[in-house]
């Protein structure tokens, strides 16, 4: 019997599967690189300029023509603990939209925001240029991030049964929109 073909579907859904492995292997490094940091005789982060701060793993799958059909951040989970971080994580994934929803072929852009093993979930609507969940900005421009602020936004573990079933979800739609095309 002579083998068979791999599905068009396939290649994607390989680079999604590798995508996904790539981003816990990335999410390793990150924690045992801050473990690292966090166990030298003298921890210092004032020894830092202020953009090396918020480091964090960026991941874009792309399809076979080069366009985007998934997003990915990976960060700290310190960064659930605080409400500006929180927002500045949420800023940097809207900001991620901003540079590559208009580049997706597939109607929808999916968005993963990793805090740790927290995650939170966006889709970016090609035709409306809208992204999901909407966005929230500052309660009072002038004032401290209430501490509650986006509290419960990443609601999803990603190593649970529920944080399973919505990566299958999203690569089930990534496959089928693209196996339309």
């Amino acid at each position: 019997m002579p083998p068979r073909a791999p599905a068009p579907r396939e290649p994607l859904l390989r680079a999604i599967q590798h995508a996904a492995h790539v981003l816990l292997r990335a999410r390793r490094f990150v924690l045992q690189l801050l473990q690292v940091l966090r166990l030298s005789p003298k921890p210092s982060w004032r020894i830092l300029p202020p953009r090396h701060r918020d480091f964090g793993v960026f991941l874009v799958v792309f399809d076979v023509q080069r366009r985007p059909v998934l997003l990915a951040e990976i960060k700290d989970d310190a960064w659930t603990t605080k409400s500006d971080l929180r927002f500045k994580a949420d800023e940097q994934m809207r900001q991620r939209y901003d540079s590559m929803l208009a580049a997706c072929r597939l109607p929808r852009l999916w968005g993963l925001s990793l805090l740790g093993t927290s995650l939170r979930v966006y889709c970016g609507d090609v035709a409306t240029e809208e992204v999901d969940p909407a966005f929230e900005d500052r309660p009072c421009p002038g004032r401290t991030f209430p501490r509650n602020f986006l509290e419960g936004a990443w609601d999803i573990d990603i190593l649970s049964q529920e944080g399973f079933a919505k990566m299958k979800e999203i690569v089930g739609d990534i496959v089928r929109k693209a196996g339309a095309l």
